[in-house]
């Protein structure tokens, strides 16, 4: 199959160009001609020329370069935050455990109208937080991946990266219609201060999900443009 050299950078047109055994083929020749155009070079131009080779080569080293480092300080950066919630999750962990010992059932602490979903939320916190605790393995497991170029993993986190996409769409209207208020729980707090927690917490949800949803959606981009497809090849 012909590639499509139209989104291509000068960096992977240059790169094909060079790897190509036969500089009077057609696909040579089609690639000289977009090189020539990117850079300005005139016919008259000699691409095989010693001083014209030495400033492709230069391009080459130094687009790959930018991409190399993306890609690590890209995956370092997420490693980091996985540890953490790693960490996190884990204290969550033996928190819930240990507090399970001295609260009283969770049933008393429930205001009898409480969703549901919340209601089991609240009840299976050990389990909920075991299975983000392998997620998050998961995704620490797809990034030593990337690290390594590995191109199914490439294809693995831009899945995960979708899903964290759908997760933070999907957050505020959790928190509206789902995660359990003060209202759920038989806390003596002012409805007043009940009211503005739940509005705060509205607030803050959505203002972090488009953050975070425009994060993932330039990562998914980056992680899908050529240049980057090619540290995986």
């Amino acid at each position: 199959m012909e590639e499509n050299y139209s989104e291509y950078s000068t960096y992977l047109l240059v790169k094909r160009y060079q790897a190509e055994p036969d500089k009077k083929s057609t696909k040579a020749v089609e690639l000289e001609k977009l090189i020539r155009d990117d850079l300005g070079f005139s016919d008259d131009v000699d691409l095989l020329a010693p001083e014209i080779q030495d400033k492709l080569n230069k391009l080459v080293r130094e687009s790959k370069r930018r991409s190399e480092q993306f890609i690590n300080i890209t995956s370092w950066i997420l490693i980091a935050l996985i540890l953490l919630s790693l960490f996190n999750s884990g204290c969550s962990l033996m928190t819930i455990s240990s507090a399970s010992k001295f609260l009283p059932n969770i049933e008393s602490m429930l205001n009898e109208n409480i969703n549901p979903v919340a209601r089991f939320i609240l009840e299976n916190q050990i389990p909920i937080t075991i299975l983000s605790f392998i997620l998050l393995g998961f995704m620490l497991f797809v990034l030593v991946g990337v690290l390594y170029r590995s191109d199914t993993a490439r294809k693995m986190g831009i899945i995960l990266l979708v899903s964290k996409i759908a997760q933070n769409f999907a957050e505020p209207l959790l928190v509206k219609y789902v995660y359990p208020s003060l209202h759920d729980l038989k806390f003596d707090v002012p409805k007043p201060i009940a009211d503005l927690t739940y509005q705060t917490s509205l607030v803050m949800s959505a203002f972090v999900s488009v953050i975070f949803i425009v994060i993932y959606g330039w990562l998914i981009y980056k992680f899908t443009t050529p240049e980057i497809k090619e540290e995986f090849n």
